[in-house]
């Protein structure tokens, strides 16, 4: 949602403080049109848990590349346009601030949300002020606010303060409540081990399966290409670990941070998001462990109706029983 039209503009604005809008400015015209996509995606699906996750990207993703920074800034200099060229120039800077040498493992997710809390407060706001708008439109809402990234208990807990904190705020002001649900997005090894205690402080849980891969394997999807078929040609793998879950190494992780979030809160609803779970193998495999629900990106929704209709489960197929929106998205 963020990086749809008229959004990323503002994204931007907040990221560098560029084209003469201050964060403060952005986080305000971002507000309402956050909760007006919010609010609509709630009517769409009413009667029954939507989950929202959390900025999850690093800031520099917001950003235009240092190339059409660049290029902007070259015709800007033919222009003679002094203050374009000042404004960009602190543009390129502030990128060159934001640049993470290992984007996925930097600066971002729960992170981003403790340490910047202006935009963790924009999106949560968003969220509820879109589910008290829906609820007085006789619509029974159920949102969900997931936290990506998270690696720690105590993450977890300072991170959950901060949000119940400002849903209480958001209530106060509208003199009303409306229900919703706080979530983990469990996808880093540590997350995995420590997945009961991170469990205490949320109502909900998901495993995401794409980033435990790649911080379980140390490997980069946009990188595998350059060896991924030599490794299967040679029988080094087996299977693409990033289209069929390693059950044994990726898989071990995911039975451990189940069996111990059970061991916390029996009946806790836990699921799984990625790219796995349009894959049949894996989906067997997540539904032995009794995961709840599946999510992953739209395109990817034929996928997983293909792979459930494969297994002898008490599913179906109807994916739209608990749906994962992820709200930096289109």
């Amino acid at each position: 949602m963020l990086l749809s039209s008229g959004r990323l503009r503002l994204m931007r604005a907040l990221a560098s403080e560029h084209g003469g809008v201050s964060r403060d400015v952005a986080l305000r015209e971002l507000l309402p049109l956050h909760t007006a996509d919010i609010a609509s995606i709630l009517r769409a699906m009413p009667d029954g848990p939507v989950y929202f996750r959390l900025v999850d990207p690093p800031m520099q993703s917001f950003l235009p590349s240092l190339q059409e920074v660049d290029e902007e800034l070259s015709s800007a200099r033919a222009e003679e346009n002094w203050d374009e060229m000042l404004a960009l120039n602190g543009l390129r800077r502030r990128y060159a601030s934001l640049l993470a040498t290992n984007p996925s493992m930097g600066y971002r997710g729960c992170r981003l949300g403790l340490t910047q809390p202006e935009v963790l407060r924009m999106q949560v706001t968003a969220v509820l002020q879109a589910a008290l708008q829906v609820g007085s439109e006789g619509i029974i809402a159920e949102p969900g606010i997931l936290i990506p990234l998270v690696s720690s208990e105590e993450e977890m807990r300072a991170i959950a303060e901060l949000i119940r904190g400002i849903a209480d705020e958001v209530f106060a002001a509208a003199g009303r409540d409306a229900p919703y649900q706080l979530g983990a997005l469990i996808e880093l090894p540590r997350a995995a081990i420590c997945a009961g205690a991170i469990s205490r402080h949320v109502d909900f849980v998901c495993i995401g399966t794409n980033d435990l891969t790649q911080m379980t394997y140390g490997l980069s999807v946009q990188d595998t290409s350059r060896y991924l078929t030599w490794y299967l040609q040679h029988g080094i793998f087996t299977h693409d670990p990033f289209v069929t879950l390693d059950v044994e190494g990726v898989g071990y992780l995911v039975s451990m941070a189940l069996t111990n979030i059970r061991k916390c809160a029996p009946s806790m609803t836990i699921g799984a998001c990625g790219d796995h779970a349009t894959d049949p193998a894996s989906m067997f495999f997540l539904e032995s462990l009794g995961i709840d629900f599946v999510s992953c990106q739209l395109e990817g929704i034929p996928g997983i109706q293909h792979a459930l209709a494969q297994l002898p489960h008490k599913w179906g197929t109807d994916t739209h029983e608990i749906e994962e929106v992820d709200t930096h998205g289109s």
